[in-house]
């Protein structure tokens, strides 16, 4: 089992910013042979996901999973319209399981901003 946090700092414990009640939907998805994760979030979590994007567009947001980064993408602008793609050579297997995870788990989820 995995557990995704999104913080907006590295001082913890801190309120999550999204957790899994502000995801809509969650899929995995292939173009190409690439397998990628599509979220999308309801209202709240579009709104705080764009507050967050917005303030920090060039830095590092990290994917903090059981406490391990799981991958740490740039911020390379604001994300709007609570539509995200996460990608990273995913095979089909992983892209399906970090899907079902993002619907199903109750899970706080966290980014940590560097």
């Amino acid at each position: 089992m995995f557990e995704l946090y999104l913080i907006h700092s590295v001082t913890y414990p801190q309120e999550p910013i999204l957790s899994n009640s502000h995801i809509r939907k969650a899929y995995s998805d292939e173009v190409s042979g690439n397998w990628s994760i599509q979220i999308q979030l309801n209202d709240i979590g579009a709104e705080r996901f764009e507050n967050v994007t917005s303030r920090n567009i060039g830095k590092m947001l990290p994917i903090v999973i059981d406490d391990g980064v799981s991958g740490a993408p740039v911020v390379n602008t604001a994300i709007t319209g609570g539509r995200l793609e996460i990608t990273g050579g995913f095979t089909k297997e992983e892209a399906e399981e970090y899907a079902l995870m993002f619907r199903f788990k109750p899970l706080p989820l966290t980014v940590v901003l560097k």
